[in-house]
């Protein structure tokens, strides 16, 4: 979701649709079960809650966002994958969901076609 990105949002107060409350809740039963892999910045404990971030693509991997974001990196065919319908598209919108979950402020990133933003987010 890097090289096509041309247009980035941040969603904060949204409306979840049940495609993306479904991921959503997958990327939090995963943080509360330990079945997400969280680098080391990434503390459990409320008093040191630090941002997370995570990607669709790749919900089982948790990170801080400052020094191990590189790990969503994508290039070639899957940098160019919506993450809702899984069409290729030259025209992707990358998507931040910024939600607090407990404590910890956790940064959802995805990347939507035209089409799958409007049905997401509207435009």
């Amino acid at each position: 979701m890097s090289a096509t990105t041309a247009r980035q949002r941040t969603l904060t107060n949204h409306e979840l649709s049940w495609w993306l409350r479904t991921q959503v809740d997958a990327v939090l039963a995963g943080w509360q079960t330990n079945g997400v892999h969280a680098c080391p910045h990434v503390k459990r404990s409320r008093r040191n809650a630090a941002v997370g971030l995570t990607a669709l693509h790749m919900p089982e991997v948790l990170t801080c966002p400052d020094q191990c974001r590189d790990v969503f990196k994508l290039t070639g065919p899957p940098d160019h994958e919506c993450d809702r319908c899984h069409e290729q598209s030259d025209s992707l919108v990358g998507v931040i969901y910024d939600i607090d979950v407990d404590g910890l402020r956790l940064l959802v990133m995805f990347g939507l076609c035209p089409q799958c933003e409007v049905r997401e987010v509207g435009r």
